[in-house]
């Protein structure tokens, strides 16, 4: 968001099954609508809505803006799932050559006592030893790997010290290195990268089950 240099941030306390919606005014206030109202409409049609999906977006812009938007439209959902406490552990990546044979060890147990696929576990298994492999090559210690899943998703992140961001590399058959974010891209829903505090964090995304064709098409530029 954008506002004053006054601004101040705070903490909102979501319990569990709570639906955070982030917007812009594109999506409430129009020619013909006060902002309140389109706020209320808003507010009416999400109390419908029982998780997040591809189409949910969509279904929101035609019951609000059922002539089309007049300004852009941007928004981000957020379903805050249940029952899902203890469902998520922090790895020190240790000093030594076993390290990441002992991330690999480590998240392969707790997804298993969470009872993740095995097709499952191993993608995650592999993808936590390439991304703990280049942070103890590329990045600055410490290293720390997060995992967590919930119903549909393993989440895995990867910390260290290092403030520069990694890119993907495009490998030559010759080349020996270079292809660890090229088998993220692959294995993973989707990946990122984002600054933190002490450094940065490289993430992931693995779906427990195959992805479902969305019922309507998802415009990237309007919604």
């Amino acid at each position: 968001g954008a506002g004053p240099p006054v601004s101040r941030g705070g903490e909102v306390e979501l319990p569990p099954g709570a639906l955070l919606a982030l917007y812009t005014d594109g999506l409430v206030e129009d020619r013909t609508r006060d902002l309140d109202d389109g706020i209320a409409m808003l507010a009416a049609e999400l109390d419908r809505v029982d998780h997040v999906a591809d189409e949910v977006p969509v279904r929101l812009v035609s019951a609000l803006l059922p002539d089309g938007p007049d300004d852009d439209v941007a928004m981000l959902l957020v379903h805050v799932e249940y029952g899902y406490e203890g469902r998520s552990i922090d790895i020190e990546v240790p000093r030594g050559e076993e390290a990441v044979q002992q991330v690999r060890a480590a998240v392969t147990r707790a997804l298993g006592d969470w009872g993740v696929p095995s097709d499952v576990v191993d993608d995650v298994e592999l993808l936590a030893s390439e991304l703990t492999t280049n942070a103890i090559i590329y990045a600055v210690e410490p290293v720390q790997v997060r995992l967590r899943s919930s119903a549909r998703h393993v989440v895995l992140e990867v910390y260290d010290a290092a403030t520069y961001l990694p890119r993907r590399m495009r490998p030559t058959p010759d080349d020996e290195h270079g292809r660890g974010l090229q088998l993220v891209a692959l294995l993973a829903e989707r990946w990122g990268t984002r600054p933190t505090d002490g450094g940065k964090a490289v993430w992931c995304v693995v779906a427990l089950e195959p992805a479902a064709e969305p019922a309507l098409p998802v415009s990237n530029s309007s919604i």
